[in-house]
């Protein structure tokens, strides 16, 4: 990744109204994303949103479980299972880091590189990830 695309968002040069060529978000899109995360945060909400997330994933697609053994959730309910919080807040901070790299495409590319890693080394496929 590189080239015009990379100058592009580290200049700031798209306008205000139209979208990043390689993120497809405006300026406006990214300032209302960081402005919610900062009240999800203000509100300690990261935690609550992350685990129901994961609960709402597992309720819709619950052959996905089969990846989170570890969380024995037939011993612990959701809501209370520590293992599951802890994977929530780790997605969550994952998301979080997605956000601020949002105007350095290169950054993202690594991250999401690095994720695709660790999802490939559990046998989660493309189609587990776009569920």
């Amino acid at each position: 990744m590189g080239g015009k695309a990379t100058q592009c968002c580290k200049t700031g040069s798209f306008q205000k109204g139209h979208p990043n060529p390689v993120t497809g978000l405006t300026k406006n899109d990214v300032r209302l994303l960081r402005d919610s995360w900062k009240q999800m945060e203000h509100q300690r909400l990261i935690l609550p949103i992350g685990r129901d997330n994961f609960i709402s994933l597992f309720e819709s697609y619950p052959h996905l479980l089969m990846f989170f053994e570890t969380f024995s959730l037939k011993e612990q309910k959701p809501p209370s299972n520590q293992k599951l919080c802890a994977h929530a807040l780790v997605f969550m901070k994952a998301l979080r880091l997605y956000l601020d790299y949002i105007d350095e495409p290169d950054v993202e590319v690594g991250l999401l590189h690095t994720m695709s890693l660790s999802h490939l080394q559990r046998l989660i496929s493309s189609q587990d990830v776009e569920v």
